[in-house]
């Protein structure tokens, strides 16, 4: 959970078929807009809810054609830059911690 500006943002690790859909999505993209939008996607797949309300719950169009992941990814769209940035600093953050603690265990079994 990120706490930014008095509101709390949680976040959630890509699962394999979110990286696979995120580099998808990515790809598509020419690369002047993969620099711009990358952050958004990401961002779109992992922010679970804000003040623990489901992000999908904040997409404010009337739309029965929008799935949730489409609805998560227009809200974080909407977030100021600023915001945007730090969300994916403490995303990637929170991925290193996971990425150290597993090595840490599997030197653990290794002895």
């Amino acid at each position: 959970v990120v706490e930014i500006e008095g509101f709390r943002f949680k976040l959630a690790s890509l699962n394999g078929v979110q990286q696979r859909e995120v580099m998808t999505s990515i790809i598509k993209l020419s690369e002047e807009e993969r620099l711009a939008h990358m952050k958004r996607i990401i961002l779109g797949h992992s922010l679970v809810s804000i003040n623990s309300v489901p992000t999908e719950n904040f997409y404010e169009e009337e739309s029965d054609n929008v799935s949730d992941l489409e609805k998560r990814r227009r809200v974080v769209e909407s977030l100021q830059v600023p915001v945007i940035d730090k969300l994916f600093i403490r995303y990637n953050q929170e991925l290193i911690e996971q990425d150290s603690s597993s090595e840490d265990s599997g030197e653990e079994i290794k002895k």
